[in-house]
């Protein structure tokens, strides 16, 4: 089951993310999207394919993400991070910007003349597109992918439940999701 669980999810592009655990729950998926409605749409698809195997179900909204670089490679404090969190300003992409994304995304080490010649602009828009998409908070930064088991490394998850104040907005949150 696991391998058929991983090929839908490498398969499927609406889900970005696995993470096979031990404890209380067995697997954790990531999936970005634009609404409630989406979000719906996209579990509904894997659990009419998966309900069997589901003993038990738990959803959880991202409000915000603090990305810290590598810390334990570094010999000195670092305190950059990169932000992600919900925002009421939605920036529009086009076609260029989307292309410019893909190629950075591909690999962000590609020159400007590269990433021009695949996009099929000149460099020079390469380089203001990316600038104004770093401004407009849309990339937020590139990073290397490092193998941290070879490093000696294991990655552990940790989840908490939190008390809030705002206890209207999490029920809230909870009922629309149980209504899944």
């Amino acid at each position: 089951v696991r391998s058929e669980i991983e090929r839908f999810i490498r398969n499927d592009p609406e889900l970005n993310w696995s993470l096979w655990m031990s404890g209380e729950y067995d697997l954790g998926m990531g999936i970005w999207i634009k609404s409630l409605s989406d979000y719906k749409r996209v579990f509904f698809k894997f659990s009419s394919k998966f309900d069997k195997y589901i003993k038990k179900r738990f959803f959880s909204l991202a409000t915000g993400l603090t990305q810290y670089p590598y810390r334990f490679l570094l010999d000195r404090d670092d305190s950059r991070k990169i932000v992600m969190s919900e925002t009421k300003e939605v920036y529009i992409t086009d076609e260029t910007d989307k292309k410019i994304l893909v190629e950075l995304h591909n690999n962000a080490r590609k020159t400007l003349t590269e990433i021009a010649g695949k996009v099929g602009v000149n460099y020079k828009t390469v380089s203001e597109r990316i600038k104004k998409l770093e401004r407009k908070k849309v990339l937020l930064g590139t990073r290397a992918i490092v193998d941290h088991e070879v490093l000696g490394y294991t990655y552990y998850k940790l989840l908490l439940n939190l008390t809030h104040d705002d206890k209207d907005k999490i029920s809230s949150i909870k009922r629309d999701l149980h209504k899944m």
